[in-house]
């Protein structure tokens, strides 16, 4: 058994957070929004992408990708990031491009 299964449902932990960003977050997504509910979610997802990440680089080192395969790969995905439709929501700011974004 792990060694949290026996731990409380939930933890409290402090966490130092930029002040603009919290501002920002504050104001499209209201004072009353829950803050925990928000990391807990941003945690579930970056363990989400640990975890696929790990598997994607098992897979490349079982199973090495040509440069072709790469190249094909990175177009397709540059085409898909291309064809995003911004999808805006009550009290969001206006989406930028993903040249804007950083990874």
């Amino acid at each position: 058994m792990l060694k949290s299964a026996a731990m409380p449902k939930t933890t409290r932990v402090s966490v130092t957070v930029d002040r603009a960003l919290l501002d920002e977050f504050r104001e499209m997504a209201g004072r009353d929004a829950k803050l925990s509910a928000i990391v807990s979610e941003a945690l579930r997802d970056e363990i989400y992408r640990l975890r696929l990440r790990a598997y994607l680089e098992e897979q490349e080192r079982e199973h090495p990708s040509s440069p072709e395969g790469r190249a094909a790969g990175e177009r397709l995905w540059n085409t898909v990031v291309a064809s995003w439709t911004p999808v805006h929501f009550p009290r969001s700011q206006p989406m930028k491009k993903p040249s804007e974004t950083p990874l």
